[in-house]
């Protein structure tokens, strides 16, 4: 039962993720609900450190014919949306939980670990939109003293596939609210679990 509880949340992300694409080369819903169950039970399933699905997400992305950099930038935007999603869902759940649980000690750690996640998220997206994977290229070639330079024309490519989709602030606000949707459909998914 819990395993088809678990369907409706991946097809709700998979909209989401679908909706960054442009509708000329917008890839199939089920191809991401594939894409997002793979990497979830490679995430989950195997000590990958979080990292190992992304890696087959792409494999299956690419496969299916959509481009390597593209593919690239969809999952970091993607992603980092899921992130400020997620944060979002968790604010409003502790909101909920401070007003049954009234002790301030507690919620004044809970700020400061809202804090300090609300200035990495910023420098996360503030790092990708200043062109991350070029930097992380340049940082890269300098320790190894230029024997990566292709490195650094790969890593502009990636930096130039995501600040495409971030330019598209209606696909990142639908991809958004998906995400958001989601969430809530998870935790129905582990109310029915627990009951």
């Amino acid at each position: 039962v819990v395993c088809l509880m678990h369907f409706p949340h991946m097809a709700i992300a998979g909209r989401g993720w679908q909706l960054l694409w442009p509708k000329t080369r917008r890839p199939k819903l089920l191809l991401f609900i594939w894409v997002l169950w793979v990497r979830e039970a490679v995430n989950t399933l195997l000590p990958v450190a979080r990292i190992g699905g992304d890696v087959a997400s792409l494999g299956i992305m690419t496969k299916s014919g959509m481009p390597m950099a593209s593919s690239v930038g969809s999952l970091v935007v993607e992603t980092t949306l899921s992130v400020l999603t997620t944060f979002i869902f968790v604010m409003m759940g502790l909101w909920v939980f401070s007003l049954r649980v009234p002790e301030q000690g507690m919620f004044l750690q809970w700020a400061l670990g809202l804090g300090v996640s609300a200035l990495m998220l910023i420098g996360l997206v503030v790092l990708q939109r200043a062109g991350g994977f070029q930097i992380i290229a340049k940082l890269i070639n300098k320790v190894a003293q230029d024997k990566f330079k292709t490195l650094n024309q790969s890593g502009a490519k990636l930096d130039r596939a995501v600040l495409a989709f971030y330019a598209r602030p209606k696909r990142l606000l639908g991809c958004a609210l998906w995400s958001f949707l989601g969430w809530w459909v998870g935790a129905f998914e582990i109310w029915v679990a627990l009951n």
